[in-house]
C-alpha cells in the first residue's frame, strides 16, 4: 500500500513539474513568439483562445500595438466589438494613464466609424506616450476621414518641435505629408526618422507606399 502511495506521489510530482515547466516556458517566451502563437489560433478560428492570448500580451507590454489591433479584429470575427471595448476600458480602470488603452479605444471607435472619438482617443494616447508611431498613424487616419488634416498638422508640428529627435513624431509628420501627397517631403522626413530607429517595419511599409 505504501509503495502505491509513493508511486502516485512520484507521478503527481512529475506531472506538476511538467505543467510548471510549460508555464515557465510560455512566461519566458519573447512577445513576438507569443504573438505568432496567437496568430496561429486566429488562423484556426480559435477566437476565444486567441483573444485571451492577445490580452495577455498587452498586459505584459502596453506598447505592443499590433496586439491592440488584433483584439479589435478578433472581436469583429466574433461579431461582438464590445469585447474589445470592455477590455480596453478595464485597462483604464486599472490605470487611467494607460496610453495603450486609449489607442485600443481609438481603434475600436475607428472600426465603429465613430471618428471624433477615434481622433480624441488617439490624441490622448500620444499625450501619454509619444513614442509609438502607430498612435500617430491612427490619429492621422481618423483625422483624414473627418477631413481635419489641417488640425492634425498643427498638433503634430508642435510635437516635432518639442521632440525633434523623436522617431515616432518624425514618422508621424512623414505619414501626414504622405497623406497630403507631398511625396518628397514625406520621404525626407522618413529618412530622418529611420536614422533614429533603423529597421522598424512601419517605416519600410511607408517607404513602399511613397514609391508605389
Amino acid at each position: 500500500m505504501r509503495g502505491k502511495i509513493f508511486c502516485l506521489f512520484i507521478l503527481a510530482f512529475i506531472l506538476l513539474n511538467f505543467v510548471y515547466s510549460g508555464f515557465l516556458k510560455d512566461e519566458q517566451k519573447p512577445l513576438v513568439d507569443l504573438y505568432r502563437d496567437a496568430l496561429k489560433l486566429i488562423g484556426q478560428a480559435r477566437y476565444d483562445e486567441a483573444l485571451e492570448a492577445m490580452e495577455d500580451i498587452i498586459t505584459k507590454d502596453f506598447t505592443y500595438s499590433r496586439g491592440f489591433a488584433k483584439i479589435v479584429e478578433i472581436s469583429s470575427y466574433k461579431n461582438d466589438l464590445d469585447l474589445a471595448r470592455a477590455f480596453f476600458e478595464k485597462l483604464l480602470r486599472e490605470n487611467k494613464d494607460n496610453a495603450g488603452a486609449y489607442y485600443g479605444l481609438g481603434l475600436y471607435h475607428m472600426e465603429k466609424r465613430d471618428l471624433p472619438e477615434a481622433v480624441e482617443n488617439s490624441r490622448r494616447a500620444i499625450a501619454l506616450f509619444s513614442h509609438s508611431p502607430n498612435y500617430y498613424q491612427l490619429f492621422i487616419n481618423s483625422s483624414e476621414r473627418l477631413k481635419q488634416l489641417d488640425a492634425a498638422e498643427t498638433h503634430i508640428l508642435s510635437l516635432t518641435k518639442s521632440e525633434p529627435d523623436s522617431f515616432a513624431a518624425l514618422y508621424g509628420l512623414a505619414y501626414l505629408r504622405f497623406k497630403q501627397r507631398k511625396w518628397d517631403e514625406s520621404m525626407g522626413l522618413l529618412e530622418k526618422a529611420i536614422k533614429l530607429n533603423p529597421g522598424d517595419p512601419i517605416s519600410d511599409r511607408l517607404k513602399c507606399d511613397i514609391y508605389r
